[in-house]
């Protein structure tokens, strides 16, 4: 049995590699979003690979990224709900400190 490597990011900056056999399944993909990323609602997460949501509720269309993917070995940008994603709330706090710095030099 083969296997490979696919590098999962996250907007909030986590990372990781997961070694998966050549025939994962989306079960598979799910795991790893739950264990080493940390997202405890890995089914409602919206995967991305260069740019692209991935369609992963269609088995065909599963099984033709899996092959575009263990071709290519693309990272996998996972984004869970935007209410919940640490990126949200830092980019409200960036402001904030934009804001606060613009009215301290007028």
């Amino acid at each position: 049995m083969s296997f490979i490597n696919l590098y999962f990011v996250t907007i909030c900056g986590r990372r990781t590699v997961a070694t998966l056999p050549e025939d994962f399944e989306l079960t598979d993909i799910f795991e790893v979003i739950q264990n080493k990323l940390n997202c405890k609602d890995a089914e409602n997460c919206i995967l991305f690979c260069k740019g692209r949501r991935l369609s992963l509720n269609n088995s065909t269309i599963l099984q033709i990224r899996k092959r575009k993917l263990i071709n290519n070995g693309d990272v996998i940008f996972v984004c869970d709900k935007i209410t919940n994603c640490d990126w949200n709330r830092t980019v409200i706090k960036q402001n904030e400190k934009t804001q606060s710095s613009q009215i301290v030099f007028l």
